[in-house]
């Protein structure tokens, strides 16, 4: 069995970013009769790149299964054995808003893109605890398929 942990209002917000973005480029493309290539290549371009970062953060995430974790990245995907993990942690490390973390068993970090508790207020609380609520689930699951503390 494969399950995805990430922290959903963060897709929804990428998703939506991602429509946005492609609506604006249909709407100037559309609503321009008269274009000249280079102009619309430099509007074209930020947007393009816009769009797949939007999309790499709305499949960000967790991939869990019996083997370890499939960690879903904004540049990439990391496959880590459970016996390599020593925890997860959720934290802000330098200058990144609060975000889940994976401790790995050599000491080192590697972020959780897909687990975020960011916002202000009211909206901090409910996603911080959404995110903390992950967290304590994928160290439950690194005991159950680990067999240790």
């Amino acid at each position: 069995m494969r399950r995805v942990f990430r922290s959903t209002g963060q897709a929804w917000i990428a998703a939506g970013v991602g429509i946005i973005s492609m609506g604006a480029v249909a709407a100037h493309v559309f609503l321009q009769h008269t274009r000249e290539p280079e102009p619309f290549l430099f509007e074209l371009i930020p947007t393009l790149i816009l769009c797949v970062v939007s999309y790499r953060l709305f499949t960000a995430g967790v991939h869990v299964d019996s083997g370890g974790i499939e960690v879903v990245n904004i540049l990439g995907r990391e496959r880590i054995a459970w016996a390599e993990i020593s925890d997860f942690t959720l934290g802000s490390y330098g200058r990144t808003p609060r975000m889940g973390y994976v401790e790995l068993r050599d000491g080192s970090l590697r972020p959780l893109h897909g687990i975020r508790g960011a916002g202000s207020g009211l909206a901090l609380s409910f996603t911080a605890r959404a995110a903390e609520h992950l967290i304590d689930e994928l160290n439950q699951l690194k005991v159950l398929n680990r067999g240790v503390g």
